[in-house]
């Protein structure tokens, strides 16, 4: 199954979204699973790099809004990274 990592700052979008994909039944042909940082002891104050890396670690898709606001970059920060990314950012 596949984790996707909703930001703090967009849960409610991401619910949005994880309910619409429930009724129409994608969860069914696709698993994914809507994670939050609290579900996973991240701290909402944690730096875009540290929760980049998680998500590459932990092998979870992340799910972004304006994270970290202007000079924040976490697609720039990923093409900086020596390791190729296993996860992707998806940012609104």
């Amino acid at each position: 199954m596949q984790i996707i990592l909703s930001d703090h700052n967009c849960e409610g979008q991401a619910q949005a979204i994880f309910n619409v994909l429930v009724y129409q039944g994608w969860l069914e042909l696709v698993p994914f699973e809507l994670r939050w940082f609290r579900d996973l002891d991240l701290s909402i104050k944690a730096s875009d790099e540290t929760v980049w890396r998680f998500c590459q670690e932990n092998v979870s898709s992340q799910l972004v809004g304006a994270r970290g606001g202007a000079g924040s970059n976490l697609q720039e920060k990923s093409k900086r990274s020596p390791a190729p990314p296993h996860a992707p950012t998806v940012s609104y």
